[in-house]
């Protein structure tokens, strides 16, 4: 199941992980990793449902549960940012030093247009882990633009001028492309000479574990 998981083929992965959860129920790290799946494979409520068992479990205190969840909330249609932020919080309660939970805590107040509560979350992740820097503030820029904050946007850029993700955070900032959309595209789907290009792989990264899945960008 993880091997095909990280080649790409989900749906594949699904079935995979469904077989370990029947041949042992009680592991609980199989059946996060099964519910995450289920939601990287567009089936959110049966992820769902399946990460609200584990996290039922007697005695479970294990933050992949509760870090796979957040993400099927604020990745559902629609999303249930409220629940996203809670089972963030219980992630980070049993793990304060879980940089992925704090990560997604960001991006689901940012759904719900709570953006300084946001900022505050991209902050944290930055200061347990300062790799994640990227991401978070990419998540920072795009909160103080939708906050109407233009000069602190346009201040981000300027800092990250130098930095290799520069061009990546310009297309967040002018297109409205998801960071999905942004971290999918690829040189076949740019021309330079018409100075455009074709969004047709949404890369994502999710969960427990940073795992990596592709596929179609949303239609709206």
């Amino acid at each position: 199941g993880t091997a095909l998981q990280y080649t790409g083929q989900t749906s594949e992965a699904v079935v995979a992980y469904k077989q370990a959860v029947e041949r042992a129920p009680q592991n609980t790290m199989y059946r996060a990793t099964y519910g995450l799946l289920l939601g990287l494979d567009s089936q959110f409520d049966q992820g769902a449902a399946e990460l609200q068992k584990v996290i039922a479990s007697p005695g479970y205190k294990d933050t992949a549960g509760y870090t796979n969840l957040g993400w099927i909330y604020r990745s559902m249609t629609p999303k249930k940012t409220a629940e996203a932020v809670t089972a963030y919080k219980k992630a980070l309660e049993l793990d304060p030093t879980n940089e992925q939970a704090a990560l997604g805590m960001g991006w689901s107040y940012s759904y719900q247009t709570s953006y300084d509560d946001a900022i505050r979350a991209f902050h944290q992740a930055i200061q347990i882990e300062p790799k994640t820097a990227a991401e978070a503030y990419n998540g920072i820029a795009w909160c103080q633009f939708f906050k109407k904050d233009l000069d602190q946007a346009k201040a981000f850029l300027d800092v990250v001028a130098d930095n290799e993700l520069h061009a990546a955070w310009v297309l967040f900032l002018t297109t409205g492309m998801r960071r999905g959309e942004v971290a999918g595209l690829r040189w076949d789907a740019v021309d330079l000479d018409k100075a455009s290009l074709a969004v047709r792989i949404n890369r994502v990264s999710a969960g427990q574990g940073n795992r990596v899945a592709e596929h179609p960008p949303k239609t709206k």
